[in-house]
């Protein structure tokens, strides 16, 4: 991190060179670190990361450098460690980096800032209501939601959804580098092509039914049950033309 710290110098017009030199092999580094180096990661240095992969345009950190100077706006470092409910207000605890007691604020708004993904604390009502259901789960990071390398969810049971997929953040404890316009760009047009291959092979073994019940429907109509024909016929195509999304 100091060799990366040095060559981001702003006085050498430089702007994280090694963190975005690591964006394209980000993920696979990540998937093939064990969990232990993950948490690790998480724990010691997810901070230093988040600041330079994600840095701010140069307008907006001149505008909050202004908000700085000016009082208006103050920056602590540390951790939080309290915060309790008062009328219109939350007292809110905070453990200052390199400190042994708590400074106490009194604020009107707390805003998560931290990023991007999912938390068991807080959740969308429809992600709750997938896990709930078992059709989906955490992942043992906490930082998203189980899936595959597909992005395929991962259920209670262990066992990935054959129709369900997420994109983007929710895939961060599997990618990591999935919060971006680029890589979810990316994962959206392998989902679509998935998608439309397994259309493909549907439609090939629906249509492969749809001859045989017409050869079918030839017996039966010989025999005077053409009624069994076209309801047999009328299956097969509503399994053909519901496509996908139909079991």
């Amino acid at each position: 991190w100091r060799v990366h710290r040095a060559y981001s110098s702003p006085l050498l017009g430089l702007q994280s060179p090694f963190i975005d030199s690591l964006r394209p092999w980000t993920s696979t580094i990540w998937k093939h670190w064990p969990l232990e180096e993950r948490q690790r990661f998480l724990r010691h240095m997810r901070p230093f990361w988040e600041a330079s992969r994600h840095r701010l345009p140069p307008a907006t950190h001149q505008a909050i450098e202004e908000l700085i100077d000016c009082g208006t706006l103050r920056v602590l470092a540390g951790r939080v460690t309290e915060a309790t409910q008062q009328d219109a207000n939350v007292d809110v605890s905070i453990l200052l980096r390199g400190a042994r007691e708590t400074l106490s604020l009194s604020t009107d708004r707390i805003i998560n800032c931290t990023g991007s993904g999912t938390c068991d604390r807080v959740q969308e009502p429809f992600i709750e209501r997938l896990l709930e259901m078992g059709l989906a789960s955490y992942d043992r990071l906490r930082i998203g939601i189980g899936t595959d390398d597909h992005g395929r969810l991962i259920g209670a049971s262990g066992k990935s959804s054959a129709n369900l997929y997420a994109l983007g953040p929710l895939r961060k404890a599997t990618l990591w580098e999935t919060t971006a316009v680029p890589e979810i760009r990316e994962q959206a047009w392998e989902l679509a092509e998935r998608i439309v291959s397994q259309l493909s092979e549907n439609g090939v073994r629906k249509l492969n039914g749809v001859a045989r019940s017409m050869a079918a429907g030839k017996t039966w109509k010989q025999k005077g049950e053409r009624g069994k024909h076209y309801s047999a016929l009328s299956h097969d195509c509503g399994l053909l033309t519901g496509g996908y999304s139909q079991p």
